[in-house]
């Protein structure tokens, strides 16, 4: 999964985001988690959480931590909590294709 660089902070190094919030369903599985063609941990995902109403997401959002909101971030908006989280000694470097945002396959350098 990519991240940008304050989101990927508040997962491995702060570890006080637990949830996060996609606009796909992803399956409960491991991801590589990266930023600016390096890779700096690997996460595993739980069970995803279909958010469905503005309440549902208010009460989740502090595990995601942002601030009130609304309506929901994604037309069909899911929660991944963080189960186990493994930081790398040292970054890999990757490719991505270009543009991708989200989820992509990472390809080393």
């Amino acid at each position: 999964m990519v991240f940008t660089a304050d989101w990927l902070r508040r997962i491995v190094v702060s570890r006080d985001k637990t949830l996060e919030i996609r606009g796909t369903g992803y399956k409960q599985k491991t991801f590589l988690l990266g930023c600016k063609g390096k890779i700096v941990a690997r996460c595993d995902f739980g069970e995803p959480i279909h958010i469905k109403t503005v309440a549902q997401w208010n009460r989740l959002r502090s595990q995601h931590r942002v601030p009130g909101t609304k309506k929901l971030p994604y037309k069909k908006t899911f929660g991944l909590p963080v189960q186990r989280l493994t930081p790398f000694h040292s970054p890999y470097e990757y490719t991505a294709p270009r543009g991708a945002i989200g989820g992509v396959i990472y390809r080393g350098t």
